[in-house]
């Protein structure tokens, strides 16, 4: 059947492949929040969910579950509301809401 798809329509197998191929380095994982461009290691410090429990409220961010007074990159986790996390460097407190990456340096 895929033969006669190559030869009704030109294209051969293996150029079908090659295209597939190109076309999955372009796709965007559903799952990632932020800039596409780049590479994954971008992706690292992004808060992608908050599990709300008023005792124990947890974010989440690339791979890492945090709690209240978890350090990140540098960053501390000094709250966690149901829409937000609130992170502190020195005196710089910063919000970060779901989607959105840890401040640059």
């Amino acid at each position: 059947m895929l033969l006669a798809l190559g030869v009704i329509t030109g294209v051969s197998i293996s150029q079908r492949t090659r295209e597939v191929a190109a076309a999955e380095d372009e796709l965007r994982d559903p799952f990632v929040f932020g800039v596409t461009t780049g590479s994954a290691a971008q992706y690292d410090y992004v808060l992608t969910g908050i599990l709300w429990d008023a005792a124990r409220p947890l974010a989440i961010m690339g791979a890492t579950t945090l709690a209240v007074g978890d350090r990140i990159a540098g960053w501390l986790v000094v709250d966690i509301q149901r829409d937000q996390i609130i992170v502190q460097r020195g005196a710089q407190q910063e919000p970060i809401t779901v989607g959105n990456p840890l401040p640059s340096d």
